[in-house]
């Protein structure tokens, strides 16, 4: 039952997918790619975007790797916490 629940997900990202690839192949055009300090040289409407999508779902990726590390550690210290202050009390009785 858990492939259910990932169904929907899989099904959009084969969809844009899809379509990036569709959209790929019917815009042949050259654009001026020209970013905050570096000005690259023209370059196929469809490279630019599968980039721009490749870039963008690392950088999603990562940072929330980065936010699972942090809320691990929070989760381990507060557990940490507790288990020190039951056995302070279990001393304590």
């Amino acid at each position: 039952m858990p492939w259910i629940k990932r169904l929907p997900i899989a099904v959009c990202i084969l969809i844009a997918c899809s379509y990036i690839f569709i959209f790929s192949l019917r815009n042949n055009q050259l654009v001026d790619v020209d970013l905050l300090f570096i000005v690259l040289p023209q370059m196929k409407i469809e490279l630019v975007i599968i980039a721009t999508f490749i870039v963008g779902s690392l950088t999603g990726v990562l940072s929330s790797l980065l936010l699972m590390a942090k809320m691990r550690r929070k989760y381990r210290v507060r557990l940490y916490k507790a288990e020190r202050q039951q056995k302070m009390s279990e001393s304590k009785v």
